[in-house]
Parts: structure tokens; C-alpha cells; sequence
């Protein structure tokens, strides 16, 4: 190796200079030009610039860049000693990775290096001035490319597939033209580049071992740089026909054989920091060098770096590495597509999903008439009933309820008939005046009977509806009279078994809906309710422990036993509240009693509540039920006002 060489360069100022500068200030990050510059003020007279260049391979002429050309770095710096005399520069050799670590130090002005390397270390504030062309390629942006070199008695090697799973001989492992540009033509098709060869041997940049290993068959391809495979035979002829070239590209009558596409070549560069006086200077003279002799080697303006990047880019290495890494950057590079035809499968399965939902509720609405229309059932037919929604449950009432119908008619007509003869004979019946209060007697009893018959009648003809698919006939319903209703048929007065009933306030509002199926919504509640509530004053819950003590103090004492009912107004709805001193109920305990078939009697289906909220809720109201904090249920029904809904259905 050739010692360190020092030479003095004269300040030149101008134009260049100015868009040197100009560019220097883009391209470089902020936070590097905030660091000390390694390069003298222009003021010291004894400033040196440093010149960072790559150690020559073993086997070529010393720092011949080109295989076969001049040599480069010699003639370049002998060049610049004569063109800038009152210049010193200091060269120093590095290996690739040293080189790339004293631009990143800073410890060297300026480099020359290859272009992957300088597109590699762009982020450290590196800036190109001039690349490499020669006399064979004179394109800077068309300079360095790679060959696959087999054996030439390998005839099953002539494309890149050919070569899939072989052995493969490299240089070295972090070399841009022999072998990250190689690996980017395996990638363009369609290969993983780091699965493609079965195994790589790397010679620590001995190209000439490459020969030997393909000759020893301890290899089936080498790689090479463009031209070095002839070089190397020009040097020594006996190595003439023993090898051919794999996967070859290029255009008719180029001097040298290749497997890629041709890059820029080698580039000088400099580091961010160094006077602007300095880079126009040295960029001007190297751009005047006149070709050499051996070659045509001079230097010229490369614009294709765009094409490097890329390369890296398909490798997955340099400024693209982190697409190696599992992160959502690459998974979307790389997985895009499946991911999309995920995303619409799963869209698409979503909207079905939904889909099937809303027709399985829409059917379980329906089942939930069928339920409603049996619960309705005359008080007459109540085991009947009973019997019937044990059996069918929810998905056969339907076809049962034509059954019923059937055969309670007849024995509800007999009983028809039967009333009415017997009114007929007790009015016939000759009594004493002492005898005819008992007469009165007998008739109200009979029409009582006769009014049970006309309801279970009437609770028939809605079961025949139902069966044979008719819509309820709603019309306007007095609530508080319907009311009044439910109390006569549950005992006809204000006491019911040690229970008393409150009523605090009861206006006459009407809503729209179905008067049978009110009629029953209400029995139902007033009922349960009946039931729940406590008869013995021993038994009355406390208050919880954890109730507040203003929920406490808001809470009015009550009797045990006391069922409280109000009916009001609100917001253009009727709003019936039912409330009762039974049980302390917990919410785990509420949500099974809520749930289809959740009764706590010990002869009840659980249905009660499933048909009270069917019915709210069909006839567009909502129905809430909530536990007290002093034990019992606090049951809230809401219908729509007839007017409201009469003007809701004009609009």
C-alpha cells in the first residue's frame, strides 16, 4: 500500500460555490452541522483537508476501482496535486465499514466510496460531487453491475432460475456491486434473496479465489463485478474458456458480459461542515480531468442515486432494513393485499352476521305475538293454557292456538246457552217478596257468568286471530277505566288478603292499542305485584346494607303488605307505576326473574313478565322494572297518549 500523500489546493470562490453551499444546507440534517467541523478555518494556514478512500482489492492493480481500467485513485490524486499545488490534503484507506464510520465521525472531508455506500450514509450529511465513467461505459449512471460466472461445462446453468438452492461465491458480504446489486436482480424475480442460494462463501475480497472455488466445484456460481471476470483471464491467460456466463443481460457489441442492471459507480463525496470554497473547488477540477490514458477514466455528474436506493429498497437493506423487522410498516408492505381481502371477507361476514340477527329477531318478535295471544287466554281456560305454553314453548304456540280454539268453542257456547236458561228459569221461579232478594242474587251471579263466558269468548275469537294470522283491532283504550277493570276482577276492592292497594293519582287518559291485551298487561302487574308484597309486618325487608343514606331518607316508610299505584302524564305518554313492599331483590336475582321462563312460583312458567313487556312494547311503549332498596319491585309501564300517536302516524 501506497503511503499517505499531502499537496497543497488554492481558494477559489464563485457561483458553484454559492449552489454548493446552497445544497449542503438541504441535504444535511441540522443536528450535524451544530457539531464541531473536523476542518480547519479557512484562516489556518495550515489546514489540511482529509480524503477518506477504500482500501484496493487483493488480486488487481493497487486502487483500481474499474477492473481492467487505470488506476483510479492514483491518477486522480497526481491529477489534483498538479491542478491545486497550494492545497494539503491527507489520504487516508479505510475498509468499507471503517470508511463509513469516519463519515459518520466526521473525521474525513471528503470520501470516495461506491454509490450504495454513499446513498447508505446520505442520512449522515453526505453529499455527492462527482462519479466515475469510463471508456467502455461513459454514462456515469450506467457504470457498475455484476455477473453469475458457472463453470463452462455446467450446462444446466443458463438462467437466474437455474441457479435456485446452489452454492454461491461472493467477495464479501457488505460489497454494493458484487453483492447487494446481484441480490436485487434475484429479488426483481420474484425470490427471496436470502433463500435463493442453498449456501454463500464469502473470499474477504480474493476475486481470484472465486475462480479456484468454482474450479474445485466447492461452489456452483461466483459473482463478479463487471469486467473483472476478463480482467482476471487477461492477466492469466490459461483461465480462457474454463468459464461462461449465467442469466446474462446487456446490450449487443458491450465490451464486458453482465448479469444486472448497470449503477452509478464509484463517488466522491463530502461530508456535511466543510467549507463550501473547498467542494466547489475540488468538484470544478475533478469535472476538468481529462480522461486517462488505460481506459478513458474521468470523472462526471451521476442523477440516477433514485435506482441505488431502490436496489436496497428490494434487498430489504441499508435505510430499508427495518422492513425486515416485524412492524406495521412491512406487514402492510408486504401483506397489503391479503390484508385488504381480509378486511373485506371480514366485512362482509360482519354484514351477514348482522344480517342474521336482525331476521332472528324479527322471528323472535313473531314468536313473541304467539306467546302474547295465548296469554290472553279466559281465566276459564287458565290450566288449559298453562298446559299448552309448558308444552309448546315459544316456536309451536302458533300451530297450537288453532287447536284450542277449535275446542273451546263448543263447550263456550254450551256454556252460553246454559246461562241463558237458566236466567230464563229463575225469573220464571214463583218466591215470596221475603224470597226475592235471593232472586237478585241468583241473576248477578249469572251475569257474572255470562260476562266470564262473553270474555272467554272474546279471548277466543283473538286466539283464532292469531291462528289465522290477523292483525289485533286497536282503537282507543281509557286506561284508568281498564284499570278499574283489573281491580273488580281481582277482588272488587281495596283489600286482597291483608294487602292493601294505594291508589295516588288516576286521571282519565286513553291511549291506542288492543283492550284485551292491556287488559292483561295490567292483570299481570297488579297481580305479581299483589303477590310479592308482604302480608306480615314481620317479614318486611330492611334497607340494604350499603343504600345510601339519602336514598334512605327519600325512601317513605311503608306498611308491609302495601301495593302503591299511580297513573300520570308525561312527555305525551301515559305512565302507569306499580310499586310493592315484597322480597329484598338483587340485581342477579332480578335478571333471572326477567328472563323467559325465570318465574319464582312454584306453579309458574315465566311468562308473565316476557308477554307484559311484549305487549308495552308492541303497542310502542316501554316497560322498566327496578328493585327497591327496602325490598320489592318498582314496575313502570309507558304508552303513547292516543293523540300523540295519532299525530305521530299523520306524519
Amino acid at each position: 500500500m501506497r503511503p499517505n500523500i499531502s499537496f497543497p489546493f488554492p481558494v477559489v470562490r464563485g457561483l458553484t460555490a454559492a449552489l454548493i453551499v446552497a445544497v449542503l444546507g438541504l441535504a444535511a440534517p441540522s443536528e450535524l452541522f451544530s457539531s464541531p467541523c473536523t476542518v480547519p478555518s479557512e484562516d489556518d494556514k495550515d489546514d489540511t483537508v482529509v480524503l477518506g478512500v477504500l482500501k484496493p482489492l487483493p488480486g488487481h492493480d493497487d486502487l483500481t476501482y474499474q477492473p481492467g481500467e487505470t488506476n483510479v485513485v492514483n491518477e486522480t490524486l497526481d491529477y489534483l496535486q498538479r491542478a491545486l499545488p497550494h492545497r494539503r490534503t491527507d489520504v487516508r484507506y479505510y475498509s468499507p465499514a471503517e470508511l463509513a464510520e469516519a463519515v459518520k465521525a466526521r473525521t474525513v472531508s471528503f470520501a470516495l466510496m461506491s454509490s450504495g455506500q454513499y446513498v447508505e450514509l446520505t442520512r449522515y450529511g453526505l453529499y455527492p460531487l462527482a462519479s466515475l465513467k469510463t471508456a467502455r461505459y461513459p454514462n456515469p449512471n450506467r457504470v457498475s453491475g455484476a455477473l453469475f460466472v458457472a463453470r463452462a461445462d455446467r450446462g444446466d446453468l443458463s438462467t437466474l432460475e437455474d441457479m435456485a438452492g446452489l452454492r454461491a461465491g461472493y467477495n464479501y458480504k457488505g460489497n454494493f456491486i458484487n453483492y447487494q446489486i446481484p441480490r436485487a436482480r434475484i429479488a426483481r424475480a420474484g425470490f427471496d434473496p436470502d433463500t435463493f442460494f442453498g449456501k454463500e462463501v464469502f473470499t474477504d475480497n480474493h476475486p481470484r479465489r472465486i475462480l479456484d472455488l468454482l474450479l474445485e466445484d466447492r461452489i456452483d456460481v461466483g459473482v463478479f463485478r463487471v469486467c473483472e471476470l476478463e480482467a482476471l483471464v487477461e492477466r492469466e491467460p490459461t483461465l480462457a474458456g474454463k468459464f461462461r456466463a449465467v442469466a446474462a443481460v446487456g446490450d449487443e457489441g458491450e465490451v464486458c458480459k453482465r448479469s444486472t442492471e448497470l449503477y452509478p459507480g464509484w463517488t466522491m463525496t463530502v461530508t456535511a461542515g466543510v467549507d463550501p470554497a473547498w467542494t466547489s473547488e475540488l468538484t470544478e477540477v475533478l469535472l476538468r480531468m481529462p480522461p486517462s490514458v488505460d481506459g478513458g477514466v474521468s470523472w462526471s455528474i451521476a442523477t440516477e442515486f433514485g435506482r441505488v436506493n431502490e436496489v436496497f429498497r428490494e434487498i430489504k437493506e441499508g435505510p430499508y432494513r427495518y422492513l425486515r423487522a416485524w412492524t406495521l410498516q412491512r406487514i402492510v408492505h408486504e401483506y397489503g393485499a391479503i390484508l385488504v381481502a381480509l378486511l373485506v371477507g371480514l366485512g362482509f361476514w360482519v354484514w351477514h352476521w348482522l344480517n342474521v340477527e336482525r331476521l332472528a329477531q324479527e322471528r323472535a318478535r313473531h314468536l313473541s305475538d304467539a306467546y302474547l295471544a295465548l296469554q290472553n287466554s279466559a281465566e276459564a281456560a287458565e290450566r288449559a293454557e298453562a298446559r299448552l305454553a309448558a308444552l309448546s314453548r315459544i316456536g309451536v304456540l302458533n300451530g297450537l292456538s288453532g287447536i284450542f280454539a277449535h275446542e273451546m268453542g263448543q263447550p263456550l257456547s254450551a256454556i252460553g246457552y246454559r246461562v241463558q236458561a237458566v236466567k230464563a228459569t229463575v225469573r220464571r221461579l214463583v218466591l215470596s217478596a221475603d224470597e226475592e232478594p235471593m232472586r237478585e242474587r241468583i241473576l248477578e251471579n249469572v251475569r257474572a257468568v255470562e260476562s266470564l263466558n262473553e270474555r272467554a269468548g272474546r279471548i277466543l275469537e283473538k286466539v283464532r286471530d292469531y291462528a289465522k294470522g290477523r292483525a289485533s283491532k286497536r282503537g282507543p283504550v281509557r286506561i284508568d277505566l281498564l284499570f278499574e277493570a283489573v281491580l273488580k276482577e281481582l277482588g272488587k276492592g281495596r283489600e286482597l288478603s291483608g294487602r292493601t292497594l294505594k291508589v295516588r293519582a288516576f286521571p282519565a287518559l286513553t291511549v291506542v292499542g288492543d283492550e284485551l291485551e292491556l287488559h292483561f298487561a295490567l292483570l299481570n302487574v297488579l297481580k305479581n305485584a299483589f303477590e310479592a308484597a308482604e302480608a306480615d309486618s314481620s317479614s318486611a325487608s330492611p334497607s340494604p346494607q350499603g343504600a345510601s343514606a339519602d336514598e334512605d331518607a327519600r325512601a317513605p316508610t311503608r306498611s308491609p303488605g302495601l301495593v302503591e299505584v299511580s297513573l300520570t302524564s308525561e312527555a305525551g305518554e301515559a305512565v302507569l307505576v306499580c310499586t310493592n313492599d315484597g322480597p329484598l331483590v338483587d340485581e342477579k336475582s332480578l335478571e333471572a326473574y326477567l328472563s323467559p321462563f325465570g318465574s319464582r312460583k312454584k306453579n309458574g312458567i315465566g311468562l308473565g313478565i316476557l308477554l307484559v313487556r311484549s305487549i308495552v312494547e308492541a303497542h310502542g311503549g316501554r316497560a322498566r322494572f327496578e328493585p327497591r332498596s327496602r325490598g320489592g319491585l318498582v314496575v313502570t309501564l309507558k304508552l303513547p297518549l292516543y293523540a300523540v300517536r295519532e299525530k305521530s302516524h299523520e306524519r
